[in-house]
């Protein structure tokens, strides 16, 4: 790999520091929102759906670009993403937070997905792709940064009086400073080129073995931040934590999941993905039911554990469909965003049981949800 090209690799690696720092702005500011433009809890939940809506859209503009350098749909992903941080930030009415959602998730989507694809084409290039997991680990340790990172934003610039107009601005700048410098990069050129995807390959949407790490996908997304809201509530309401102890539980739910993305990476890379999908699955079960059932202080480690397990899953899915076709990575992502998408009704339910019976039967409910994996990685095993 020449130096152009780690130094591109080197810039791609904080994408997900981006995304997981700026993704965090809006939700914090729902408050403010209401309060500076009069909107209510009904569009601020609209938000959310337009998130999901701009995600998809941002994937298809990915798969736009399959067979072709990724450098384009990276960097106006990035442009894209700053562009929308300064439309929520002139906002005057509800339809251009909307607007501004949508724009965030497709930009967002553009940046993270071209940029990882890169990576993985740039280390297929240099015949080093057996350290593909290595290296999106430094990612995925980037995104665990971002997510510490925008708290700390919001907090800081709040303690200093600095409204929520001027910090969306700033972060615009900060960002479109980065797409601009990763449209000067040299990106690596794709694996297969355009003229090399013909009538010869087997069609994405009929390779059972991308549906199925698709459904896997599916039915992990509810275990991340769905499930991780459910525990803080619970902790509060029905175990005892203080407000300020319930925000530090959640610091459990990390810490387990960077030990995963430094540790134990030779591990996840080495061990089969029907494996993994099995003990996961198994293991996340029984932990969450742990959880549900048994006294406050077990959240603790449960934390650890559901964190560490979780994170090996979410590594060993993400080098999968990066590898699984070369040159169509962005078409193989669709159908994954596409049934990811599709499990926030899983996220919807809960809530409503959450709702009607309790916490404790949400969170019941939620340890169920890992057991959907050993089907998956029965089905993936008999396909290897």
């Amino acid at each position: 790999m020449n130096r152009a090209i780690r130094t591109t690799v080197a810039f791609l690696l904080i994408v997900r520091l981006v995304d997981e720092t700026t993704g965090f702005l809006a939700p914090s500011s729902v408050e403010q929102f209401r309060s500076d433009l009069g909107i209510g809890y009904g569009i601020a939940g609209a938000m959310f759906v337009a998130y999901g809506c701009g995600g998809l859209f941002g994937v298809l503009a990915v798969a736009r670009s399959d067979g072709k350098s990724r450098k384009t749909v990276t960097w106006t992903g990035a442009m894209v993403l700053a562009g929308s941080l300064a439309i929520v930030g002139a906002a005057q009415s509800a339809p251009w937070l909307l607007v501004g959602a949508f724009l965030d998730a497709t930009g967002a989507t553009m940046l993270v997905h071209g940029g990882e694809i890169s990576i993985a084409n740039a280390l297929a290039a240099a015949g080093a792709g057996h350290q593909l997991e290595r290296v999106l680990a430094r990612s995925n340790v980037f995104a665990v940064i971002g997510d510490a990172t925008g708290p700390l934003i919001v907090a800081a610039t709040r303690a200093a009086g600095v409204g929520w107009r001027p910090l969306f601005f700033a972060v615009a700048i900060l960002v479109a400073l980065y797409g601009i410098v990763l449209s000067r990069l040299t990106f690596p050129e794709p694996v297969v080129a355009v003229a090399e995807i013909g009538e010869r390959l087997v069609p994405i949407h009929r390779q059972g073995a991308v549906w199925l790490v698709a459904l896997a996908a599916a039915a992990t997304m509810p275990l991340d931040e769905a499930y991780l809201a459910t525990v803080l509530a619970f902790a509060e309401v029905r175990q005892g934590f203080s407000s300020s102890g319930a925000a530090l539980l959640g610091a459990t739910f990390v810490a387990g999941g960077l030990v995963s993305l430094t540790a134990l990476t030779g591990v996840i890379a080495r061990t089969s993905m029907a494996t993994l999908l099995t003990v996961s699955a198994l293991g996340l079960s029984a932990v969450m039911a742990v959880a549900a059932l048994g006294p406050g202080w077990v959240l603790v480690p449960v934390g650890l554990v559901h964190s560490g397990l979780l994170m090996a899953t979410w590594l060993a899915l993400q080098t999968t469909v990066l590898r699984a076709n070369p040159g169509r990575e962005g078409a193989t992502k669709v159908i994954v965003e596409v049934l990811e998408t599709a499990s926030f009704g899983v996220v919807v339910a809960i809530g409503v049981l959450a709702d009607r019976a309790g916490l404790r039967w949400a969170m019941a409910a939620f340890a169920v949800l890992p057991l959907l994996l050993v089907p998956v990685a029965t089905a993936y095993r008999r396909r290897q």
